[in-house]
């Protein structure tokens, strides 16, 4: 018995889901078809797949591609675009928010960004971390305070920017 996938949205910038986007095609017509090609001629060259590394390697990293376009599917099926900022008054995905860290008394900018956006490399924090969950829903002048692994800290939002 397996357990069903949880159905929860992704909110991802317009930017973000051209970004999955790009990467699901690149996966399924360059990826897939190189590593494809590859496993036919070694296998032509080879008696037993156990036997050789190379090609163990290449259905190791079939199957690795095979489980990412599985994802990047299941998150475009789940995405809402955020084309426009729902309230621009508080924090939400999408938002970049600048903070004034009160301990170390620096500015600090948050790329508020959903965690699949995250898995692609862009710069940014998920808004079910520790710090993302605690800034959305904040306004201007609000102070956070949340435990994070090197310490408490302590924000105050001074201001939002859209992201670019």
């Amino acid at each position: 018995r397996t357990t069903p996938m949880p159905t929860e949205e992704h909110q991802l910038t317009r930017a973000g889901f051209i970004s999955l986007e790009k990467e699901l095609r690149k996966l399924e017509n360059v990826d897939l078809i190189e590593i494809a090609e590859r496993l036919t001629e070694l296998r032509s060259e080879t008696d037993s797949e156990g036997e050789d590394p190379e090609l163990y390697n290449l259905l190791n990293q079939k199957g690795f591609v095979d489980e990412r376009i599985a994802n990047i599917k299941r998150i475009l099926a789940l995405a809402v675009v955020l084309d426009e900022d729902p309230n621009p008054d508080i924090a939400n995905a999408g938002d970049r928010v600048v903070v004034y860290d009160m301990l170390e008394k620096e500015e600090i900018v948050f790329d508020l960004l959903d965690s699949a956006e995250i898995v692609q490399r862009r710069t940014g924090i998920s808004t079910r971390s520790p710090v993302g969950r605690a800034l959305v829903g904040k306004r201007v002048g609000d102070i956070i305070e949340v435990d994070t692994p090197n310490g408490k800290v302590r924000y105050k939002v001074l201001r939002f920017e859209e992201v670019t």
